[in-house]
Order: C-alpha cells, then sequence, then structure tokens
C-alpha cells in the first residue's frame, strides 16, 4: 500500500514539474518565439545585468506566444524561478492573449507605483521593434530605480533611453558609470554579414585595437529608435563600455541601410581618438565607405573602414626607423662635404702675409658688388586648426568627436 503511495505522489511530481518551463537563474530575457537575435539578446542582458549590479534590483522582460492561465501568475513564478534578487520587476507580454503583467517584488512594490507602471509600459509599447521596446523599458525603470536612491521625481521623461535631466540646469541628475565591454567589436544588428565574413572581420579589428591600443569597431543596425545617428553611436559606444584604457579610446562606424536618401552612417571618437582621427581623416574614410555601401559591398566596406582606421593610427615614423635615417644623413652628408673640400687647393698654406705686400703681388683687375644675403620679416597667417575633429558631449555626458552623413 505505501508504495502505491509513493509512487502515485512521484507522478503527481512529475506532472507538476513537467507543467512548469525551465528557466535558466540569472537569466533577465526570455524570448519564446525568437524574436530576438542573439546579439539583441546578449546586449538587454547587459543592461539588466548593470541595473542590478548598480542599484540591487533584477529587472527581467518575457515575451510568450500563447499563455493558458493567468499571465499575471506565469510572470510571479517567472520571477519566483529565475530572479537571484529579492527586488525587482518582471513584464510578461502575452502575445497570443494581447495581455501583459506586471510583478513586482521586495522593494520595488514601494519604488514602482501605477503612474510608473504605465510609464514603463508605454516606453516598450512605443518602439516598432522588440529590441527597442525592450531597452526602452530597462532605461526607464534605471531612471525610475535611479530617481527613487536621489530622491528626484519622475516624469514621462523617464521613457526615453537618456538619463533624466535637472530642468534648471541640463545636467545629467548622476554622473555616467563606465560598464566592461561584453559586445564584440562588430555588431550585426541589420545581418548584413555572413557569420564567416563577421568573424574575420571581428578579428581584425581585435588585431588593430590591440597593437595600437584604441578600439576600433563596427555597428549596423535596422532602426535608430528615434535618435539621430549621432546619438545612437555615441550612446551604443558609451553604455556598452566600448574604448581601451582608462579613458575609452577608441572609433566606432555606424551603420543604417535603407531606400536611396535614407542610409545614415556616423563615425563617433573618444578619448585618444578624437585627436587621432581628423574631421579630414573621417571625411576620406566616409568617401570611401559610402561608395561601397552603395553598391552594397558591405564586406568590402567595412574592412576598408578598418584599413583606413589602421592608417591613420600608424606613426609616421618609428623611433627606430628615425634612428637609421639620421645615422644614413649624417654619412651621406660627410661624404659629400669631404668631398667638396678635397678639391678646394687653390690656395698654398702661408704663415705670414708679407707676399701679399710685395709690389705687383695682387692686381685688382676688375671690381664689383654682389648681393649675397637679405633679411626678409614674416607674419603667419591664422589657419584652422585640422588636428582633430569637432567634439561635442553625448547623453552620457561624455565628450565625443566625429561626423557622418545621409545618403
Amino acid at each position: 500500500m505505501k508504495k502505491k503511495i509513493i509512487a502515485v505522489l512521484f507522478a503527481l511530481v512529475l506532472c507538476v514539474s513537467s507543467a512548469v518551463p525551465a528557466f535558466a537563474s540569472g537569466a533577465h530575457v526570455f524570448d519564446e518565439g525568437g524574436h530576438l537575435t542573439a546579439e539583441e539578446t546578449a546586449e538587454l542582458e547587459s543592461m539588466a545585468e548593470r541595473i542590478e549590479n548598480l542599484y540591487g534590483y533584477c529587472v527581467m522582460f518575457s515575451i510568450v506566444e500563447d499563455l493558458d492561465g493567468s499571465t499575471y501568475e506565469y510572470s510571479e513564478m517567472l520571477y519566483n524561478s529565475a530572479a537571484d534578487s529579492e527586488n525587482g520587476i518582471v513584464i510578461v507580454d502575452n502575445l497570443g492573449g494581447n495581455k501583459y503583467s506586471i510583478y513586482l517584488s521586495g522593494d520595488a512594490e514601494n519604488v514602482f507605483t501605477e503612474e510608473h507602471e504605465e510609464i514603463i509600459w508605454n516606453a516598450y509599447d512605443s518602439n516598432e521593434t522588440y529590441y527597442g521596446g525592450i531597452a526602452s523599458y530597462y532605461a526607464a525603470v534605471e531612471t525610475i530605480v535611479e530617481n527613487a536612491v536621489s530622491g528626484a521625481p519622475v516624469t514621462d521623461n523617464a521613457a526615453s533611453a537618456e538619463p533624466a535631466t535637472d530642468a534648471a540646469q541640463g545636467e545629467p541628475v548622476t554622473e555616467f558609470v563606465p560598464v566592461e565591454r561584453t559586445l564584440p567589436l562588430v555588431v550585426d544588428y541589420a545581418d548584413l554579414l555572413s557569420t564567416e565574413d563577421e568573424n574575420a572581420l571581428i578579428a581584425r579589428l581585435e588585431t588593430i585595437s590591440q597593437e595600437y591600443e584604441m578600439e576600433v569597431a563596427v555597428v549596423t543596425v535596422t532602426d535608430l529608435e528615434g535618435k539621430t545617428a549621432e546619438e545612437y553611436a555615441d550612446d551604443f559606444y558609451d553604455y556598452n563600455g566600448y574604448g581601451y584604457g582608462e579613458n575609452d579610446d577608441g572609433v566606432l562606424m555606424l551603420y543604417k541601410p535603407g531606400p536611396e536618401g535614407q542610409r545614415e552612417i556616423h563615425i563617433t571618437t573618444c578619448g585618444r581618438g578624437i585627436n587621432k582621427f581628423s574631421s579630414s581623416d573621417i571625411d576620406s574614410i566616409l568617401d570611401e565607405v559610402i561608395d561601397l555601401l552603395i553598391d552594397e559591398d558591405y564586406v568590402g566596406a567595412f574592412n576598408k573602414f578598418a584599413d583606413m582606421a589602421e592608417d591613420v593610427l600608424k606613426p609616421w615614423v618609428g623611433v627606430g626607423e628615425l634612428g637609421v635615417c639620421l645615422i644614413i644623413g649624417f654619412a651621406v652628408g660627410f661624404f659629400v662635404i669631404g668631398m667638396i673640400a678635397s678639391r678646394n687647393k687653390s690656395v698654398m698654406y702661408q704663415t705670414d702675409a708679407q707676399i701679399y705686400t710685395r709690389p705687383g703681388s695682387m692686381v685688382v683687375t676688375n671690381g664689383y658688388e654682389q648681393f649675397v644675403n637679405r633679411s626678409v620679416s614674416r607674419t603667419p597667417i591664422p589657419r584652422d586648426d585640422d588636428s582633430s575633429s569637432d567634439t561635442h558631449t553625448s547623453s552620457s555626458g561624455r565628450e565625443h568627436g566625429g561626423g557622418g552623413r545621409s545618403f
């Protein structure tokens, strides 16, 4: 009898466990229908991890195709199964039932009011792509949590991807906190490259970046999410941890394909990259790359960018090469001067000047004056310094250079 009871209980446990989906502990983004690419999921995970590391809030999002039962119960089960933090929020978007649910845990119940819930849902719902919507959701949640910590009020500005600002000063509420780069040096959201070509370009850019201690990156997107190409490139660079060393030195080229006149390209520079890449350098790169992009030769265009970026980063003459040049120059100069001096034997050495005082010893047969020197005063004409590109301040508060075009 006991064996039968145990067998029945074991069967019930199996049935219940098979009915509950398995979720990876520590994950933040769940995409049942494959609406996100692997790169998009990785970037969203990076945003969620940043919020959790800074504020201790686990922020999750789940897309389900068709959910039987309560969406709220599912969101609660999802959070309890996968979250590593007591405090947090999860949104479940049930596409089949056209329903959504927001579940709050721990202190999040006090931080997020009904007004806040409307803000973060509108942030998600106002974007045309799932990636853009979830990214805006994370930005809105971070702003709300950030302002809750600082005591600043929250408005609909939280729905934007930019940090909240002080209305009087127009300055960011909190200082930008750099993060470690988790994305590769090539992020092809527009899917313009094959896997083989993408991996080859990543390897090439890694080699250049390490050799010159300056990160060189390429990003393609299909949507600028309401930003200008300059704003998107700067934010992508800053908030995804691009740049080499403590000053985040580097250069990133962003490209958004589209019909004629709606293509966007922008090169952003940061740290030492601002001085390394002058306005003329950037214009030259754009001239070469745009022609290839128009022909849809994406492999050629991105490799041309890598070639020209490397040319800019190469020093004019290495220290060793300069030393060799100097030695050769001295040797050649010494030899030439020696040959000229050896032929200068028109007079003989004399111990005194008596020879020149004897009658008839010196006869002047002709006399003339020859102009041999003049003094000229010059005033330099000021000209624009083309040593770096024009700079501006991004939404993170950091300085960027660069330039771009629509075509």
